[in-house]
């Protein structure tokens, strides 16, 4: 039984290598860093001979970073974290703490970040992590990591490893079997055998706070029976069919040139390179030559292969929520049009926002938890946490700037503060409303020049 049970160890720790080598490919794509993969692909493909010189043109069309860059708005502006206290002085006194603590942290620009990569890789970590008396955000990708599943619920990880000690840009070598974990218990750090088994396991931290696991996933679907995305992203599987027709298509552009062929020429006749010199073929003495050369063409239609790939782009595109005019970097000739351009993709994004609440729920609870452990931070016990998403807005043009506001005034939308807040988004509404009054002494001091502003003015 323990050569079995054994056997069925490795076969799973092998099944979740291979997923943890495709979440690899899928971020190398990412980064554009995945000739390998190109060539990889080209040698299951053709006969080796084939395959050496078809590799001598691999090119790559940079489709997954484009496409994960245009899909990912859910932090294009940034967003509003708010805690509520008992009182309203307790909770001024938070939020301005909460504030400082999150800006200190990067926090806006590590949440950009974890949307791009989950919709890359589908299951983001963020650990707070104490280091020197300090609190810092680690974002752990799928490749680096392995779980312990809870047996109650499997979407849930009762332990969840990942890889450290690997350093990138240190030339000493580094044991790749050296990994941290987490559990309600706290944080570990262990070695790793090859069937995914821990051993030499120390207690780094203890976690005193078992109510909340110091990992907090982000993902923008729902996971059903597993804790990892068990599926492919059709955007890096699309980018690697559409590379093999670039380099196919890049051969074909060095081959669609006249080449020579000889027929029957003696093989000590001198042949000079080059399509620009005369070559002389000897006539016997029945005048009849030796031997013939001329040029031909493959005359490939490489027009048509080029309309081939950019549909295929087109299609994909397409298929994310991407208009047209994104996909080819088409220029919008005003804001209402560049908002149009992208009406369906940010519709889709709104619908997202619902799968990262709760995580940035927990994350901001956890930092909390963690920074008042660390410095003693005076943030009250269960603090209530809201999660406001900021709205993408679109660059206008000034007229079309004042359009928008007049119909905000004339229909109530907006008030006279919030467009000087919007001309000026360091000031509190406290301040714009002084900038208000100042407007209005000095246009009862020198006169008002617009009484009779309106829309026909624009």
């Amino acid at each position: 039984m323990s050569l079995i049970r054994e056997s069925l160890m490795r076969a799973k720790w092998n099944d979740d290598m291979a997923r943890r080598s495709r979440m690899q490919k899928y971020l190398d794509y990412y980064r554009d860093d995945c000739s390998s993969y190109i060539k990889s692909e080209i040698s299951n493909l053709v006969n080796p001979q084939e395959s050496t010189e078809l590799c001598k043109y691999v090119e790559h069309d940079n489709i997954t970073s484009r496409m994960i860059d245009s899909i990912s708005l859910i932090f294009k502006e940034k967003v509003n974290v708010s805690i509520s206290c008992s009182t309203e002085t307790d909770t001024e006194k938070a939020q301005v703490l909460l504030n400082d603590l999150l800006d200190g942290l990067n926090f806006h620009v590590t949440m950009k970040e974890v949307e791009k990569l989950s919709k890359l890789v589908f299951d983001i970590a963020v650990i707070p992590q104490i280091r020197n008396n300090k609190i810092e955000l680690d974002i752990i990708t799928p490749e680096k990591a392995f779980v312990k599943q809870s047996n109650e619920d499997p979407t849930k990880a009762e332990a969840f490893f990942y890889q450290t000690g690997i350093l990138t840009n240190t030339t000493s070598p580094n044991p790749i079997h050296e990994y941290h974990f987490w559990t309600r218990e706290g944080k570990f750090s262990c070695m790793i055998d090859d069937t995914g088994n821990p051993f030499n396991i120390t207690l780094l931290m203890e976690w005193n706070h078992p109510e909340i696991f110091p990992v907090i996933m982000f993902r923008n679907y729902l996971p059903i029976d597993s804790f990892w995305y068990d599926g492919l992203n059709p955007i890096v599987e699309k980018n690697i069919i559409i590379d093999l027709k670039r380099t196919d298509m890049s051969m074909a552009e060095a081959y669609n040139i006249p080449q020579r062929i000889n027929r029957g020429v003696p093989e000590e006749q001198e042949i000079k390179l080059g399509r620009t010199f005369a070559m002389n073929i000897p006539l016997p003495e029945n005048e009849q030559p030796l031997g013939d050369a001329k040029y031909i063409k493959p005359d490939e239609n490489l027009t048509e292969l080029d309309k081939c790939i950019l549909n295929r782009i087109e299609q994909l595109g397409l298929s994310l929520g991407l208009s047209k005019s994104i996909i080819t970097g088409q220029s919008a000739t005003s804001g209402y049009e560049l908002a149009l351009s992208k009406y369906e993709i940010v519709e889709r994004n709104k619908s997202e926002r619902d799968y990262y609440i709760q995580p940035l729920r927990d994350l901001v609870r956890l930092i909390i938890i963690m920074t008042k452990d660390c410095n003693g931070y005076d943030f009250p016990d269960n603090p209530e946490i809201k999660v406001d998403f900021g709205e993408i807005r679109f660059s206008q043009s000034e007229l079309e700037k004042a359009r928008t506001r007049y119909y905000k005034l004339v229909y109530g939308i907006a008030s006279r503060i919030d467009i000087i807040m919007e001309d000026n988004p360091d000031l509190t509404r406290e301040q714009a409303i002084v900038k208000a009054k100042q407007i209005d002494r000095e246009e009862l001091d020198f006169g008002k020049k617009f009484d009779n502003l309106s829309i026909s003015s624009f």
